[in-house]
């Protein structure tokens, strides 16, 4: 690919061009965490998501030698970025360039990004009216996934919701969890940890000055990384998706009990895996483990785990158990990868440090629940567990 090629090119209507600078100009000032990111996903920008390519018409497909050198910037960008509204919809130069972008490999399919900023779209059925030839043509293949929606859902602001749509769109580039992205943001709006990080290390300035420069900087930055890099999942976590599922089971005519499965080793940082060993140990002890739907923050909602003893009590008592699992503490993992690689963690196990971060990761979840003037505590609905075992042990308790 050459050097100029644009990481990211942007189709869209002249009509929404307001839009569309915007997408180019946040995605060029970006500054993705490399250390999260495999290296082949990486842009060539050490820091930013860029070159990101934006036309300033919507020109006609007559163009001659200037569509040449356009489709020419398609050919060699990474991904595709097409804004998808009525007015794009009806565009014959943003179905041209979809084309371009395809050509004749079908797997460049998995490298365009439709990001829905018109909230007249029908995602369900969608018509003519809705996508260009190029995509109504491929609907069986790009309905499957979650794409980005710009458009503000009832009580919500239009910041907010271009915000989670924005991280989406980088979640899908840079092959990341967009919750763990969205919560390097809500983190860094916040501040909350960062203040008091800053008031702890002036502290320990004060009584560390018999030490040496090097001792204390190396104390400074792991007090900051222990804490506040679990804690920036988890104010994703509780936000968008725990508190909410909380208040969603309280609606309904079971108690809830939520068992949340932290990883016990760094193998088990690997979600799919810890979700089949939880489901097989319960169903091996007489209970089944099926996965619910339920309402979250998250555009689509999201899927925990409802466990359905076997027992009368819980029917006649009317309990409700759920496990879920947590899947942003996979987060941990390119942590450690990339610490591991520095000769202070030499000596540091990779099952300890998992340990840590979810010990914090516990604390953390259980600050944010407490209750305060616009909710009440929660923290009674939940409990941690470290093994299937444990996870069987709080569900007999119930009965």
């Amino acid at each position: 690919m050459p050097a100029e090629a644009p990481f990211c090119f942007i189709s869209y209507s002249r009509r929404d061009t307001a839009l569309a600078r915007w997408l180019q100009q946040q995605l060029e000032s970006y500054k993705y965490p490399a250390a999260l990111v495999e290296p082949a996903k990486r842009p060539v920008d050490a820091t930013r998501l860029r070159p990101v390519f934006l036309d300033t018409s919507d020109l006609p497909t007559s163009s001659g030698p200037f569509w040449d050198d356009i489709c020419a910037k398609i050919n060699h960008a990474r991904f595709l970025l097409v804004l998808c509204s009525r007015a794009s919809a009806a565009s014959e130069y943003v179905d041209k360039e979809i084309a371009c972008f395809i050509g004749q490999d079908e797997s460049r399919l998995d490298r365009v990004i439709l990001a829905i900023i018109d909230p007249e779209i029908d995602l369900s059925s969608p018509t003519a009216r809705d996508f260009p030839p190029q995509i109504l043509q491929r609907w069986d293949r790009l309905s499957l996934r979650n794409h980005p929606i710009f458009t503000p859902r009832e009580g919500e602001t239009r910041s907010t919701v271009r915000q989670r749509a924005f991280m989406q769109v980088v979640s899908f580039m840079l092959g990341i969890d967009w919750t763990v992205l969205y919560n390097r943001y809500l983190v860094a709006r916040r501040r909350v940890l960062l203040r008091a990080a800053i008031v702890g290390l002036a502290i320990l300035t004060a009584i560390s000055l018999s030490l040496s420069w090097a001792l204390w900087k190396e104390r400074e930055l792991t007090t900051f990384e222990r804490k506040v890099f679990p804690y920036s999942l988890v104010v994703g976590y509780v936000e968008n998706f725990l508190s909410p599922l909380i208040t969603s089971l309280e609606n309904e005519s079971d108690k809830p009990l939520i068992i949340i499965a932290m990883p016990a080793s760094y193998k088990e940082l690997d979600h799919n895996r810890r979700v089949a060993a939880y489901r097989e140990y319960v169903a091996k002890s007489g209970y089944t483990a099926t996965l619910k739907k339920v309402k979250t923050v998250l555009p689509r909602g999201a899927e925990t785990a409802l466990v359905v003893p076997t027992g009368r009590y819980y029917r006649d008592h009317h309990l409700a158990v759920y496990i879920d699992f947590a899947s942003t503490v996979t987060a941990f993992r390119h942590v450690i990868d990339y610490k591991k690689k520095n000769a202070a963690y030499e000596h540091v196990s990779r099952d300890e440090m998992v340990r840590e971060y979810s010990a914090e990761f516990e604390n953390s979840v259980l600050a944010l629940l407490q209750g305060n003037d616009k909710r009440q505590d929660q923290r009674n609905r939940i409990v941690f567990v470290h093994s299937p075992a444990a996870a069987l042990e709080v569900l007999d308790r119930r009965q």
